[in-house]
Parts: structure tokens; sequence; C-alpha cells
């Protein structure tokens, strides 16, 4: 009761500085709206509306899913016309996760690519179908059980949408690798051509790599809040959610790799189950980051 109403001062108090100094102020992508309308309106689905239950539930949805969706990924990755596919898959996933989160992933991985054969197809893609989509479902339930919000989609119309989420989603990262090689293979032509440096070709490639990981990003959370929302077809495709979501998602991502590789005590304490919690935590941080973004997309729209 003590935190409630230390919450309901800080929030009055908040209101108040907001609607001294911010009722005629915006920002790009409010739509002219003002700062102080869109922030009352989010501050209290962050507070009143169990961000954090709904984070929880994606988050558990979403680590059911990774297996299957590995299983099936690498299984079918033989049939992409891309020359070692596999390889450039499991390296963009080492970029993104600590080094003892990876290693435990990367031996499913290299399990799936030495025992490849039909069965394993069938059920892969059975799992990943299910328990994947499952997760996408879980994300659109939470997108529209909020105050105000009603599901108006049946099961068929719910179980459509994710799978296609789904697919949409693993599509974004085989074209954004694609375009990763075309740039290494485009660069390895100019550098021969007109003599540029090691050094200067690494840099610029650094560049092209964390370009595309944002624009992967950034457009996988603009599709998610576009297609996956009853209202998303009246927002702008890319959106201020979606924005706020890539900014926070990329910092929190590198940052929580950088913690667990430098000040990681999760394998002392629970051992091999460590890295386990790891991967949840950071599932969770990543589902908290997304309604985050969406829930600032619907104050925006909710906004006089």
């Amino acid at each position: 009761m003590k935190l409630k109403r230390k919450i309901t001062y800080l929030i009055k108090v908040l209101d108040n500085f907001l609607d001294v100094r911010l009722k005629n102020v915006s920002l790009p992508g409010f739509h002219g709206k003002s700062i102080y309308h869109v922030s009352k309106f989010f501050f209290y689905g962050l507070f009143e509306e169990d961000l954090n239950l709904r984070a929880s539930s994606l988050a558990f949805n979403f680590f059911i899913a990774i297996f299957p969706l590995i299983i099936f990924l690498f299984t079918l990755i033989p049939y992409f016309p891309i020359d070692n596919l596999d390889v450039l898959i499991t390296d963009f996933i080492q970029k993104l996760l600590p080094q003892n989160a990876f290693e435990f992933i990367n031996e499913t991985i290299q399990d799936i690519l030495k025992n490849q054969n039909a069965g394993l197809l069938s059920f892969g893609f059975i799992a990943a179908l299910y328990f994947s989509s499952n997760g996408f479902a879980s994300l659109l339930a939470a997108f529209n059980s909020g105050i105000n919000a009603k599901m108006q989609r049946n099961w068929f119309d719910i179980r459509l949408k994710s799978i296609l989420l789904l697919v949409l989603v693993i599509s974004l990262l085989v074209v954004t690798i694609a375009l990763s090689l075309s740039f290494n293979y485009s660069f390895s032509a100019l550098e021969n051509q007109i003599k540029i440096n090691e050094t200067s070709s690494d840099l610029m490639l650094k560049i092209v790599e964390y370009a595309l990981t944002i624009f992967l990003v950034y457009f996988t959370f603009s599709s998610i809040y576009y297609f996956g929302s009853n209202k998303g077809s009246k927002w702008r495709f890319f959106s201020a959610g979606s924005t706020v979501a890539t900014i926070l998602s990329i910092i929190s991502t590198y940052g929580f790799r950088v913690y667990v590789e430098n000040f990681d005590s999760y394998n002392k304490l629970y051992g091999s189950v460590g890295t386990l919690l790891v991967i949840m935590i950071l599932i969770y941080v990543n589902s908290f980051v997304v309604l985050i973004g969406f829930e600032l997309n619907r104050s925006i729209d909710k906004a006089i």
C-alpha cells in the first residue's frame, strides 16, 4: 500500500510538471499531439495495466518457442538459395546473445545441422508452427487486452495472423542476411577496383552490418505494431512506438550482454540452469520493451 501511495504521488507530481511545461509541446511522431496528453495515457498504461504480468506471459511463450523455431529454421536452410546461410545466421545470433547463452543454443544448432532428416523437418514444422504461433498469439492478446481494448478476432483469425507474423519475422531475418552478404561481395569488388585499404573496408562493413541490424529490429517492431493490433492499421507503419522500442531493445540487449559477460554470477549461483535464466531474462526484457512501444503508440492514438 505504501508503494502504491508513493507511485500515485509521483504520478501527480509528474502530471503537474507536464501540465505547466509540456502542454503545448509535441515531438516528431506524435502527430501534433502534446507531450503532456500523450504522457498521461502512457504512464497510466504502464502502471495500471500490469505490463509486468503481460511481459512475463510473453516471455514464457516465446521461450517455449525458441528451440522448435531453431529446429524449423535450420532444417529449412538447404532450401534457401544462399551459400553458408547456416553460418551467417549462427554468427548473427552470436552477436546478439551473451557468450554462454549462445554456446547453449549453438549446441542445438550444430546437432540439427549434423542430423538433418525428413522426420526432423516434420517435427520441426509442426512444433515450430504451434509453439511459435502461440508466442505471437500471446503477443496479440497482450496488445488487445488492455483497458478499453476488446479482442474482436476469432481463434482462426488470431492463429493465422500469428503464423503470418512468424513467417514475416523469419523472412526479414533471411532478407537482412542476404543484404549483408551482398554488401560484403560489393565491398570486396570495390576494394579490388579502387584499392581501399583493409581497415577502411572493415569499418564500412561494420557500419553496414549495424545499420542492417537496426533496420531488421525497426522493421520487425513496425510490422508487429501495424499488423498485430486491432488499431494498428490506423497507425503509421513507422511509428514513434517502433522507434522507441528499437532504441530500447538495442540498448537493453547490448547492455545485458555486457553485464552478463563481465559481471555474471548466474552460473556460479545456478550452474548450467543459469544459462536458461539468462535467456529467459533477455526475452522478458525485450517483451517488456515491445509492450512499452505499443503503449506509446496507443497513447498517441488516445491523446487529444
